[in-house]
């Protein structure tokens, strides 16, 4: 089989030739054109955008306004694909942008844009507090009723030991924010104060389970084993 070129055909009713004999070189001079805008395009990458509003340094909250409220409208516009107008004013509209962006991402939805020192307000960091609290209520309780705290000398409720408490409570948070800095500075993606986290509520967890067994109350020893168990396979990873 041989494949005939149109203007070779002996019928003159072929509209080929009429058709280039209007069209010229049109469709070259097009495709060249094409060309050399797709060149022009791949070899000037179009420059990343910049926010030119300053991270903030605290929660914003529901009415906030000012620069703060603009850079939080700024990267839902640019990360969450959403479309605010940056005026600076948390108010409904940014409030469930901010809603709907906390919800894709599976953090707690309080309206509130989260950038406090210690990440956010996921499971984990709600964890370490919930078991924080257990522990100061269980030892309250073993001291100011049970008169059984190991952590005095009479075994009775003291301020001295409770400030001390308190103080401790305070640097377990210090630790964590600690480790969430140095994740963002190593670029970890959360590693470390994940670890932190866990090892701070394995530690609080034990510590409750001593408070109960003061108070006379016993608890499956599989509880202890486990929370033994993951705290040391933590440390472990740590070591690592």
């Amino acid at each position: 089989m041989v494949l005939t070129v149109h203007r070779w055909f002996a019928n003159k009713s072929c509209p080929g030739d009429w058709l280039y004999s209007r069209m010229g070189d049109l469709a070259d001079k097009v495709t060249a054109a094409l060309a050399a805008d797709s060149g022009s395009a791949a070899s000037s990458p179009k420059p990343v955008e910049k926010c030119p509003y300053a991270e903030p340094k605290k929660d914003i909250q529901y009415g906030a306004k000012g620069n703060n409220v603009r850079w939080v409208q700024w990267h839902l516009n640019h990360a969450a694909g959403e479309k605010l107008s940056i005026d600076g004013d948390f108010g409904k509209l940014t409030k469930a942008a901010v809603l709907r962006f906390q919800k894709n991402k599976k953090l707690v939805q309080d309206g509130a844009f989260i950038t406090a020192l210690i990440g956010s307000w996921d499971a984990a960091i709600i964890t370490l507090i919930i078991f924080m609290a257990a522990d100061w209520i269980t030892g309250l309780t073993v001291a100011g009723v049970f008169k059984r705290s190991p952590k005095s000398e009479t075994g009775k409720l003291e301020s001295r030991v409770g400030l001390k408490g308190l103080c401790r409570k305070g640097a377990m948070l210090l630790i964590v924010i600690i480790a969430y800095r140095l994740d963002l500075m190593a670029g970890l993606n959360g590693i470390l104060r994940t670890g932190a986290i866990i090892t701070l509520v394995c530690n609080e967890a034990l510590s409750v389970l001593e408070n109960v067994s003061l108070m006379g109350v016993k608890y499956p020893a599989i509880v202890d084993r486990v929370i033994r168990q993951l705290l040391g396979e933590n440390e472990d990873r740590g070591e690592k």
